[in-house]
């Protein structure tokens, strides 16, 4: 996720800063960081980026989402809390649909704008499920390749109307074998990867 943010006032952007997704997930990006300020600064905000957003002032760079003052809320229209940190709380969640930005300075004496509104892009990752044969026992052998380290169910189907969970995988480094070793013997021909939030 990534977006200009500035000219900021001196102070910045100290208030709760929360993304609410199409089906009413939501999740806090920035809450009393940046006490420094930010000007015309570029930030990318990601679960697996190094540092989290610092309280002094904001620099283009790429950081953790952090809520420095847990349990603040914001007025209506904004959905109530809590809201987590963990930006995984998108994934598996349909993109499609109204996304809402709600920002609250709730310093007085400061001024400041996102200047020329903001966007927001959205890139979708599938994931693909392959047959890699069976093994001694005859049971399945899948090979899951998708997001690494995020959680995927796999379900199989005899008829592609009625799936039913078989177990998760998680791949490391893109890549996951899956054995469906637990429901064998049921007749499944056809298995979908599906991610989990």
């Amino acid at each position: 996720m990534q977006g200009p943010v500035g000219p900021q006032g001196p102070a910045g952007p100290q208030g709760p800063q929360g993304l609410v997704g199409p089906a009413g997930q939501k999740v806090m990006l920035c809450s009393d960081a940046g006490n420094g300020g930010a000007n015309n600064a570029t930030f990318t905000l990601s679960d697996a980026a190094a540092t989290d957003l610092p309280l002094t002032q904001l620099v283009s760079g790429t950081y953790k989402p952090d809520d420095y003052e847990a349990g603040e809320t914001q007025p209506a229209p904004a959905p109530a809390g809590p809201y987590p940190t963990a930006l995984a709380t998108f994934n598996g969640q349909t993109p499609n649909g109204t996304w809402s930005l709600f920002v609250l300075d709730d310093s007085a004496g400061e001024q400041g704008a996102i200047s020329g509104g903001w966007t927001l892009a959205i890139t979708t990752v599938a994931a693909t499920l392959q047959w890699a044969g069976r093994d001694r026992d005859g049971d399945a052998i899948l090979r899951l390749e998708g997001l690494p380290l995020q959680r995927y169910e796999i379900e199989g189907s005899a008829s592609l109307d009625l799936w039913t969970p078989l177990g998760t995988a998680q791949p490391t480094n893109g890549a996951a074998l899956f054995t469906n070793s637990a429901l064998a013997p049921q007749p499944w021909q056809f298995y979908r990867a599906r991610a989990l939030p």
